[in-house]
């Protein structure tokens, strides 16, 4: 399988890496990341929001309205493809229900401004994403470099985290489930000691971290304390809604530096220094 333009010494050189542990680690995360994309785009390497202002940069020239998520969808995913064909159809049934309970304007009232149409579109137009696709992380489908707090503010964006669906549950190995009385416990004694209303989710995943170290302390242990982590976490959201608590979102220099010192802290890896085991149990 060489190709012909390789010396042979370059081909030995690039199997080898292939080979290697860490390659393979990567290759196999490569390989389940693939098999979670839903859609595949087709516009190039170019940021969503950097196509978006581009689109929109020309029909202001031409002083039409920004392009719509159903519009610019088409144009990032292949129209053809049986699931954006299904999102499509669904997006158009919430915009055809959202369109029978919005009532129509008299011939007394006065037409809104260009802005304030322009404003009262995009608003649709996001009500209608979020209720096709609803937020993952944070992220709005089609928006993926805006955090839903950027777009629509924190109290807002705090309501649609509780409409977001409930994680798949997590499979519990029995060292783990004959403690999960204890573990419920100690989440919402956590979270009832929160001294606000509205919390930060590296804080809390920096809490979480904090209670499966306490009780899992042996270094040896750090397969079951990343099982604690995750237990915990499958019941943290309806401990927070039970204990009135919202999640509010917070800049991505906030999260990286979040998940850096909860690695540091409870992992025990130096800056830069790959965990051989975040593949198989991913923090958050």
């Amino acid at each position: 399988m060489k190709p012909y333009y390789f010396s042979q010494r370059a081909w030995n050189s690039i199997c080898d890496h292939w080979g290697t542990p860490q390659f393979q680690t990567k290759s196999l995360n490569g390989t389940k990341a693939r098999e979670l994309v839903e859609f595949t785009p087709r516009s190039g390497a170019k940021p969503f929001d950097q196509r978006r202002s581009e689109i929109d940069a020309e029909r202001e020239a031409k002083g039409e309205m920004p392009i719509t998520d159903d519009e610019f969808m088409t144009f990032v995913y292949d129209p053809c493809d049986p699931a954006v064909k299904e999102l499509q159809e669904k997006m158009a049934q919430i915009r055809s229900s959202q369109a029978e309970l919005t009532p129509e304007l008299s011939p007394t009232d006065e037409p809104p401004s260009p802005r304030t149409q322009k404003e009262i579109q995009l608003k649709k137009d996001l009500q209608v994403t979020l209720q096709a696709i609803p937020p993952k992380g944070g992220r709005v489908f089609l928006r993926p470099n805006e955090t839903l707090g950027e777009i629509v503010g924190a109290r807002e964006a705090a309501k649609w985290a509780k409409q977001t669906v409930q994680p798949a549950p997590v499979d519990i190995p029995d060292d783990i489930f004959t403690i999960m009385s204890k573990i419920l416990d100690a989440v919402q004694q956590m979270v009832r000691s929160l001294p606000t209303h509205e919390v930060k989710q590296s804080v809390l995943d920096e809490q979480v971290c904090n209670l499966a170290t306490a009780t899992f302390p042996d270094p040896s242990q750090q397969s079951k304390q990343m099982l604690y982590v995750r237990t915990a976490s499958s019941l943290l959201l309806q401990v927070l809604k039970d204990s009135d608590r919202i999640i509010v979102e917070e800049t991505s220099l906030e999260k990286a530096k979040g998940k850096k010192a909860a690695v540091l802290d409870n992992r025990g890896h130096n800056e830069g220094e790959e965990d051989p085991d975040a593949h198989l149990f991913p923090l958050f």
